[in-house]
């Protein structure tokens, strides 16, 4: 009887399990909005013109999606910590996982603080801007991932109340915008501790301080600054706006401000791109190994 039994039971347990990994998951206060009217989401069957929302009007806490097992999201926009008194979370995780967002811009931080995790292949995509801080603090992690913009990137846009947002590329991960990385209020960080970053400028405004820490396997490539060699030619075309910057690179065991360190030792600008050489890179360079010095 029980050897009969034996294979439902198994059988009943993995559907079991492949239910709990069908590739989306929320905790609550989870909406779309779709032609002005908001309902609670279907993931499974999405509707690309609506935009989502994680911590919506309503819910008070803390809201989170996660998005994996490669599946996909094609939305128009995406609202993380819609309501000040939501905190959202967006994980999107696995190879082969996708958010795409249309022609919204996307704003990760709203009224409440927001978050999203790009994490072990996943890639997001928007195909306008996408703000870090609108009007509370945001944070991107990008992790062995990808995170692409086709516009502008914004941190701390509209509000004095947005603050320490961030966005912080590590793992390998790449990190893009194509038009400008604007930072409008008090301070941000870009942190590329290993892999990549690319934008065609850094503006600050007159308000805002940008902090940025370099890894030991990070670069940031400017497009405004692509034909610079040196750090001062990086710094002078790349960043524009009445803001300060603060520019550390890692180095012994630490960040330190590029200033103390030496340039084309410690770090290295070469054709727009801002990065720290292998070790190895500059014993080769007098050996007449230039060609292998190590690009991003």
């Amino acid at each position: 009887m029980y050897g009969r039994l034996l294979p439902a039971v198994i059988l009943a347990l993995l559907t079991a399990a492949s239910a709990c990994f069908a590739g989306y998951s929320d905790t609550g206060g989870v909406s779309q909005s779709i032609d002005g009217s908001s309902g609670q989401i279907d993931w499974e069957n999405i509707n690309s013109s609506g935009s989502v929302y994680i911590g919506y009007y309503g819910f008070s806490g803390t809201s989170s999606a996660t998005i994996d097992s490669g599946s996909s999201v094609d939305v128009e926009g995406l609202y993380i910590g819609y309501d000040s008194d939501n905190e959202g979370t967006l994980t999107l995780s696995g190879q082969g996982t996708e958010w795409n967002s249309g022609y919204n811009d996307d704003a990760i931080g709203g009224l409440g603080k927001g978050t999203l995790n790009v994490l072990d292949g996943a890639a997001y995509t928007s195909l306008t801007s996408t703000i870090i801080g609108n009007s509370n603090q945001g944070t991107v992690v990008v992790d062995n991932a990808t995170f692409e913009i086709d516009s502008y990137l914004y941190l701390n846009k509209y509000s004095s109340d947005a603050d320490n947002s961030s966005l912080t590329v590590t793992g390998g991960g790449t990190a893009s915008a194509q038009g400008l990385i604007d930072i409008r209020y008090n301070s941000a960080a870009l942190n590329v501790e290993d892999g990549s970053m690319y934008a065609n400028e850094i503006f600050v405004n007159s308000s805002a301080v940008i902090n940025i820490n370099i890894g030991l396997k990070g670069s940031l490539e400017l497009g405004s600054a692509s034909s610079t060699q040196t750090i001062s030619d990086f710094l002078a075309n790349g960043f524009t706006g009445g803001g300060s910057y603060d520019l550390k690179i890692w180095n012994d065991g630490s960040y330190a401000d590029y200033s103390s360190l030496t340039e084309n030792a410690d770090y290295k600008v070469e054709d727009g791109v801002l990065f720290v050489p292998e070790p190895a890179t500059f014993s080769l360079l007098f050996l007449g190994g230039a060609g292998l010095i190590r690009r991003r």
